[in-house]
This record gives structure tokens, C-alpha cells and sequence, in this order.
């Protein structure tokens, strides 16, 4: 590359994927999907790790009342759950 030309531009990834961990539905947590949403990612999944049926549930419930319109013009985030982790061995 002489000094006459040009640096080239930083390459993009033309596709991105966006995952936040959602323990809660809470105010941090729309937050961070607001954020997330914000960089214009081909696909937001919300993960939450299952701990307790309790949790799990209320995190359901606040879902179905979840208006992603409220963050960002881009479609909702997908909400996965994953399976309680196996207990560890001691």
C-alpha cells in the first residue's frame, strides 16, 4: 500500500446475531434488549436459564404482556428457555 492510497474500510458482518440473558423481566433487562435491538441485529433471541418454576413462570407471564414496540421499530426478540441445569456432583 503506497501513501497515496487509501486504508480500505473495516469489513461488517453482513448478518448478526443478538442473544441477551434474561433472569428476570425487569427494567435492566428491557434495557439491555432495547440496546441489543439497537444495532440492528438480523436476530434477538431473550435466553433464560430456568432455575426455579417459580421465576420461569413470572417471567412467562411478563412476556405475554412484553410490547417490544416500546424499544426499538425492530421485530421482537425471540424468548428462549432453557431446562434447569443438572445438579452439580459434589
Amino acid at each position: 500500500m503506497s501513501a497515496t492510497t487509501p486504508a480500505a474500510a473495516p469489513v461488517r458482518p453482513a448478518r448478526s446475531h443478538a442473544m441477551v440473558l434474561v433472569s428476570r423481566l425487569s427494567s435492566p433487562a428491557l434495557r439491555a434488549l432495547a440496546y441489543a435491538a439497537a444495532v440492528c441485529p438480523v436476530h434477538l433471541e431473550a435466553v433464560h436459564v430456568c432455575t426455579g418454576e417459580e421465576v420461569t413462570q413470572e417471567l412467562r407471564e411478563g412476556w405475554a404482556r412484553y410490547d417490544p414496540s416500546r424499544t426499538a421499530d425492530a421485530a421482537p426478540p425471540t424468548h428462549v428457555l432453557l431446562g434447569e441445569p443438572p445438579a452439580l456432583s459434589r
